[in-house]
């Protein structure tokens, strides 16, 4: 008997979209690496506004604005599982809080649960983080998982 082909469960279960970005990463890496450093950047760009602010709020956007950038380096290379759910549900959780932090006004700072206005800067960044944790989730389908030790 002849030794049995193993069988890709991606190439039989994924659509075929799916399977294109498996063929391609370095694409969707340069891609997602892309959105990353956009919304750091202009995560970074006003920090010293909301330092004005609220210390809390600089300090908030100071450390969202560098882990955006640094995931955007890492992210240029091949990645695990692990490092694309964190890129999920950290912009997750970024977008979350804008939606909050726009419709209800936040708990905290000088002008606590009063709603922020909409600015344009600040809707492209939410853009570019929504699509980030998106096509992280596409990628989560796409990457092998990792064992958990």
């Amino acid at each position: 008997m002849g030794k049995k082909e193993e069988v890709d469960p991606l190439s039989q279960a994924a659509p075929l979209s799916l399977r294109r970005l498996a063929e391609r990463p370095q694409v969707e890496r340069l891609a997602l690496a892309g959105l990353s450093a956009a919304a750091g950047a202009i995560h970074l760009l006003v920090v010293r506004e909301h330092l004005q602010e609220y210390a809390l709020f600089g300090a908030f956007f100071l450390v969202s604005g560098l882990a955006q950038l640094a995931w955007a380096a890492m992210a240029l290379g091949p990645r695990g599982s692990g490092f694309y759910l964190a890129g999920n549900l950290g912009n997750a959780a970024i977008v979350a809080l804008w939606i909050a932090s726009r419709s209800l006004g936040l708990p905290i700072g000088p002008e606590h649960w009063t709603p922020e206005i909409l600015a344009f800067h600040d809707v492209l960044c939410t853009v570019f983080e929504v699509a980030l944790a998106i096509g992280c989730g596409v990628m989560l389908r796409t990457v092998p998982m990792e064992p958990v030790s």
